[in-house]
């Protein structure tokens, strides 16, 4: 029953009558790293990966076991029982403690390393949905004008027909072509709200407010220069966290090595989980027997699938990049194209108005795809401005450049 009360009171609690949410592009990055759920989660990972070296740490010091003080009498008995309790007195002394701290500190810049890559491709695409909630408000402006012009055109087939000059398969035609774009008109409207709710999500703003879109400045594909493979490459694979976390596991695998050497004076006396068991296939005796060279094979697969998944890594970088040069690229080539086809379109259109004025016969079929050729040389002119500036975004998340050079910021209360 008090559960109930509890998610009944931060319901109620998240209801807002407040003015509408004015979201702006510059804002998204800010938002993600302080609101967004998924950012948050992983960012607690991280500080529990920070803790666990802490914890290692402390555990190279002495520690109290009241039954192992029991053994105390037996060590002026038998010498060798010390071995029995130096674990709890002198774990500092036992080689593997040592070594898991050394991997815990790698294992903690890996998930540092995750964590950025994981932070950085939400921030990419809360900012590409609020790109993409714009473009589509554009487009239902665009919608709504063709809307008009047929809604002009209907107007005046159905005058000519009151007069006897026109025909009813002329009306019906640019009344259908005018109902369809109504209703395309309310399906763009219902994408934009779904859209923003996504986006709300994304950057943690409350999914009961209200939220305006402020028109983004976009990178201009007017002008823009073409980009080189090569430049950007090196630069990708620089800044990658996918690449260094794999240097780290690396690093921390190596740790491992050394506490398989080191089993003749004992196994770690602690456990952490590190990695998630990324390592707890890797078998470690207790002590020096004939299972110590399997395991050093084992560790050496380990090391081997490590540098084919980084090699993978850096291989699938290069792919993403040669894409989006190509693409960035061949944008710049049809911008021109798309132009000149748009004052074609314009031009036809604005000869057949001219025609229509001055008493000329309306051509259905003729005007039908005039507007339609019109309006879609529009969207596609817009769609390639749009696409650059998911391209140029794109670019500056797969190397770390403008928003995402400074990294995320660690809030975490400690």
């Amino acid at each position: 029953m008090r559960n109930l009360l509890l998610i009944s009171i931060l319901i109620s609690s998240s209801f807002s009558f407040a003015s509408p949410v004015e979201l702006k592009l510059e804002d998204v990055a800010k938002k993600v790293s302080n609101d967004n759920f998924l950012v948050i989660e992983n960012a607690e990972r991280v500080y529990q990966k920070k803790e666990n070296i802490k914890f290692s740490r402390a555990n190279l010091l002495p520690k109290l076991n009241i039954w192992n003080l029991l053994k105390l009498p037996a060590v002026f008995v038998d010498p060798l029982a010390v071995g029995d309790i130096i674990q709890d007195f002198a774990p500092f002394l036992v080689p593997s403690n040592w070594f898991k701290v050394a991997q815990s500190k790698h294992l903690y810049k890996a998930r540092k390393e995750q964590y950025r890559a994981l932070w950085a491709n939400e921030v990419n695409t809360a900012k590409l949905l609020f790109v993409s909630v714009y473009r589509d408000e554009v487009f239902a402006n665009l919608v709504l004008q063709k809307q008009e012009k047929y809604k002009e055109i209907m107007q005046i087939a159905k005058t000519r027909n009151i007069f006897g000059i026109g025909n009813l398969f002329a009306y019906n035609l640019v009344r259908d072509r005018y109902l369809s774009l109504v209703e395309d008109s309310r399906n763009l409207e219902n994408l934009v709200y779904s859209e923003i709710k996504e986006l709300q999500f994304l950057t943690g703003i409350n999914n009961e407010e209200d939220v305006v879109i402020k028109a983004p400045l976009l990178p201009k594909l007017e002008g823009a220069s073409k980009i080189d493979f090569s430049k950007i490459i090196f630069k990708a694979i620089e800044a990658s966290p996918e690449v260094f976390q794999y240097e780290h596991l690396i690093n921390a695998l190596s740790k491992v090595r050394g506490q398989i050497n080191f089993s003749i004076l004992g196994t770690s006396t602690f456990s952490m989980g590190e990695g998630n068991g990324v390592f707890d296939h890797i078998p470690i005796q207790d002590g020096l027997g004939f299972g110590m060279g399997a395991s050093i094979r084992i560790s050496k697969s380990e090391g081997r699938i490590l540098k084919t998944q980084l090699k993978g890594t850096i291989e699938t970088i290069k792919r993403q990049v040669n894409v989006l040069v190509k693409e960035y690229n061949s944008l710049i080539h049809n911008y021109t194209i798309t132009q000149e086809r748009i004052e074609l379109a314009n031009s036809n259109y604005e000869a057949m108005m001219s025609h229509i004025a001055i008493g000329g016969t309306l051509n259905v079929m003729e005007m039908v795809e005039i507007l339609d050729n019109l309006y879609a040389s529009k969207i596609l002119l817009l769609s390639y401005q749009f696409r650059f500036s998911d391209l140029v975004e794109k670019i500056k998340r797969i190397t770390f450049s403008g928003d995402y050079s400074s990294g995320p910021i660690l809030n975490i209360e400690e």
